[in-house]
Protein backbone atom coordinates (compact mmCIF):
# COMPACT_ATOMS: atom_id res chain seq x y z
CA UNK A 1 0.00 0.00 0.00
CA UNK A 2 1.34 3.39 -0.97
CA UNK A 3 0.53 6.67 0.68
CA UNK A 4 1.57 10.25 0.20
CA UNK A 5 0.79 13.61 1.75
CA UNK A 6 -0.52 16.24 -0.64
CA UNK A 7 -1.53 19.67 0.48
CA UNK A 8 -4.55 21.43 -0.96
CA UNK A 9 -2.55 24.67 -0.66
CA UNK A 10 0.34 26.24 -2.56
CA UNK A 11 3.71 25.72 -0.84
CA UNK A 12 4.15 29.40 0.01
CA UNK A 13 0.69 29.86 1.61
CA UNK A 14 1.05 30.33 5.39
CA UNK A 15 -2.25 31.84 6.51
CA UNK A 16 -5.12 30.03 8.21
CA UNK A 17 -7.12 27.64 6.04
CA UNK A 18 -9.71 24.90 6.40
CA UNK A 19 -11.18 22.46 3.90
CA UNK A 20 -14.78 21.40 3.85
CA UNK A 21 -15.19 18.32 1.66
CA UNK A 22 -13.96 16.62 -1.47
CA UNK A 23 -15.72 15.55 -4.65
CA UNK A 24 -14.61 13.14 -7.36
CA UNK A 25 -15.93 13.32 -10.93
CA UNK A 26 -18.25 10.50 -12.00
CA UNK A 27 -15.58 9.08 -14.31
CA UNK A 28 -13.09 8.91 -11.41
CA UNK A 29 -10.47 11.06 -13.17
CA UNK A 30 -10.43 14.20 -11.02
CA UNK A 31 -10.74 15.18 -7.35
CA UNK A 32 -11.58 18.69 -6.13
CA UNK A 33 -11.20 20.19 -2.63
CA UNK A 34 -12.20 23.71 -1.54
CA UNK A 35 -9.89 25.86 0.59
CA UNK A 36 -11.58 28.25 3.03
CA UNK A 37 -8.89 30.80 3.73
CA UNK A 38 -6.93 30.55 0.49
CA UNK A 39 -10.34 30.85 -1.24
CA UNK A 40 -9.61 28.36 -3.95
CA UNK A 41 -10.52 24.96 -5.32
CA UNK A 42 -7.57 22.57 -5.40
CA UNK A 43 -7.68 20.24 -8.41
CA UNK A 44 -6.05 16.82 -8.60
CA UNK A 45 -5.95 14.10 -11.21
CA UNK A 46 -6.36 10.50 -10.06
CA UNK A 47 -3.98 7.93 -11.54
CA UNK A 48 -6.33 5.26 -12.91
CA UNK A 49 -3.87 2.44 -12.17
CA UNK A 50 -2.48 3.34 -8.74
CA UNK A 51 -5.19 5.66 -7.42
CA UNK A 52 -2.54 8.21 -6.43
CA UNK A 53 -3.30 11.91 -6.73
CA UNK A 54 -1.36 14.42 -8.81
CA UNK A 55 -1.79 18.14 -8.18
CA UNK A 56 -3.16 20.05 -11.17
CA UNK A 57 -3.67 23.62 -9.93
CA UNK A 58 -5.66 26.00 -7.72
CA UNK A 59 -8.59 28.00 -9.01
CA UNK A 60 -9.31 31.18 -7.06
CA UNK A 61 -13.01 31.42 -6.13
CA UNK A 62 -15.19 33.86 -4.18
CA UNK A 63 -14.23 34.24 -0.50
CA UNK A 64 -15.11 31.40 1.86
CA UNK A 65 -16.21 28.65 -0.54
CA UNK A 66 -19.28 27.29 1.24
CA UNK A 67 -21.48 24.90 -0.71
CA UNK A 68 -19.65 22.88 -3.34
CA UNK A 69 -20.78 20.11 -5.69
CA UNK A 70 -20.40 18.51 -9.12
CA UNK A 71 -23.18 17.76 -11.56
CA UNK A 72 -23.81 14.01 -12.06
CA UNK A 73 -22.11 13.97 -15.48
CA UNK A 74 -18.89 15.38 -13.99
CA UNK A 75 -18.85 18.24 -16.50
CA UNK A 76 -19.55 21.13 -14.12
CA UNK A 77 -18.42 22.23 -10.68
CA UNK A 78 -20.59 24.58 -8.61
CA UNK A 79 -19.38 26.59 -5.61
CA UNK A 80 -20.88 29.40 -3.55
CA UNK A 81 -18.97 32.17 -1.83
CA UNK A 82 -20.30 32.67 1.70
CA UNK A 83 -19.34 36.34 1.90
CA UNK A 84 -20.48 37.27 -1.62
CA UNK A 85 -23.64 35.20 -2.05
CA UNK A 86 -22.53 34.22 -5.56
CA UNK A 87 -22.95 30.83 -7.19
CA UNK A 88 -20.01 30.15 -9.52
CA UNK A 89 -20.38 27.59 -12.32
CA UNK A 90 -17.19 26.10 -13.75
CA UNK A 91 -16.79 23.83 -16.76
CA UNK A 92 -14.38 21.00 -15.93
CA UNK A 93 -11.91 20.35 -18.75
CA UNK A 94 -12.32 16.61 -19.38
CA UNK A 95 -8.72 16.27 -20.60
CA UNK A 96 -6.76 18.01 -17.85
CA UNK A 97 -9.20 18.81 -15.00
CA UNK A 98 -8.75 22.57 -15.08
CA UNK A 99 -11.75 24.77 -14.27
CA UNK A 100 -13.13 27.45 -16.60
CA UNK A 101 -15.58 29.95 -15.08
CA UNK A 102 -18.79 30.02 -17.14
CA UNK A 103 -21.34 31.80 -14.94
CA UNK A 104 -21.52 33.92 -11.79
CA UNK A 105 -25.02 34.17 -10.35
CA UNK A 106 -26.16 36.12 -7.27
CA UNK A 107 -28.10 33.69 -5.04
CA UNK A 108 -27.97 35.51 -1.68
CA UNK A 109 -26.05 35.01 1.53
CA UNK A 110 -28.66 32.99 3.45
CA UNK A 111 -26.93 29.70 4.28
CA UNK A 112 -30.12 27.78 3.48
CA UNK A 113 -30.11 29.19 -0.05
CA UNK A 114 -26.59 27.93 -0.75
CA UNK A 115 -27.23 24.21 -0.31
CA UNK A 116 -26.31 22.34 -3.46
CA UNK A 117 -27.78 18.88 -3.85
CA UNK A 118 -27.00 16.85 -6.96
CA UNK A 119 -30.08 14.66 -6.43
CA UNK A 120 -32.12 17.50 -7.97
CA UNK A 121 -30.34 17.27 -11.34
Amino acid sequence: MCSSDLSTLPENYTQENTCSQIHITSNGKFLFAPNRGHNSIASFSIDQNSGLLNKINYTIVDPVPRAFNLDPSGEYLYVTGLTTGNLLTYKINSNNGTLDLKYKTKVGQDRKSTRLNSSHW
